[in-house]
């Protein structure tokens, strides 16, 4: 009887605070392409890849960011296929965005020497890459 008695008091609880607040994401993750440069056998979207459909425009990538922002999501990722595949959009994106980049998904490909990961890095830095979140810059220092 203990038991049940705490068990419906749990529920209760959990009913109380179920219908008071609403889960609101804090992050978005954004797939802005579908061409990739691999064709990876445990690519979970290979079959958009094989496809190659382009994606999203920098422009299409900002508007839907300004709209999370005005809802109050501060993070977003970026994803695809291979987002350095598009690097000018990756650029304008991430020069222009309203809120915070948190990760690139990327396969790595394009970082194939220390002086190219020092160049790209640098940059993305100067697009804008870690200046608006207070965690990057610790890290990313070029």
């Amino acid at each position: 009887m203990r038991y049940l008695s705490n068990a419906n008091r749990i529920y209760k609880v959990q009913k109380l605070t179920m219908s008071r607040k609403i889960y609101r994401p804090k992050a978005l993750e954004i797939e802005m392409t579908y061409v990739c440069n691999l064709r990876c056998i445990s690519c979970a979207i290979l079959d958009d890849i094989k496809k190659g459909t382009f994606g999203f425009s920098a422009k299409e990538i900002i508007s839907i960011l300004s709209q999370l922002k005005s809802i109050g999501i501060n993070y977003y990722s970026l994803t695809g296929g291979e987002p350095f595949v598009h690097y000018d959009i990756l650029r304008s994106v991430i020069a222009d965005a309203p809120i915070d980049l948190i990760k690139i998904n990327t396969n790595g490909f394009y970082f194939s020497t220390p002086k190219i990961v020092r160049e790209t890095l640098g940059e993305l830095k100067e697009s804008g890459f870690g200046l608006r979140n207070k965690t990057i810059p610790a890290w990313l220092n070029i």
